[in-house]
């Protein structure tokens, strides 16, 4: 089974910028903040013709090119924030998981996999 994703950079990149934490005016700027984001996980999924992108309080739906993919990936979400600052050179980026690695564009992360639950593929019981 293969599980790849390939998108387009524009696309992909303004996905992941809406994933971060909406910054608060009324909120002082600490370094706890990184830290939550450094632990937060973010669930890789596709959904018919759309990759979703979720964190726990964020969920992100992404126009593909192409793609298979059976299950979810969880990650760390700092893993998707760095393309935020280093930005893909192409104009499509492949999203693939295999033996326990999330690899996107060039950058390979550690991550999970599990079947998608039937309320997310949309399957009645």
């Amino acid at each position: 089974m293969t599980n790849l994703i390939t998108l387009k950079t524009k696309d992909f990149l303004d996905a992941i910028g809406r994933l971060k934490k909406p910054d608060n005016p009324f909120e002082k700027k600490s370094k706890k903040r990184t830290k939550i984001i450094n632990v937060q996980e973010c669930y890789v999924s596709l959904n018919r013709t759309e990759a979703v992108f979720s964190t726990e309080l964020v969920r992100v739906r992404c126009p593909i090119i192409s793609g298979e993919w059976k299950g979810y990936a969880i990650a760390n979400l700092a893993s998707f924030l760095i393309f935020l600052k280093v930005k893909p050179a192409g104009k499509e980026i492949n999203i693939s998981y295999a033996n326990g690695k999330l690899t996107m564009d060039t950058l390979s992360v550690v991550a999970k996999f599990s079947d998608l639950p039937l309320w997310e593929a949309g399957v009645d019981r």
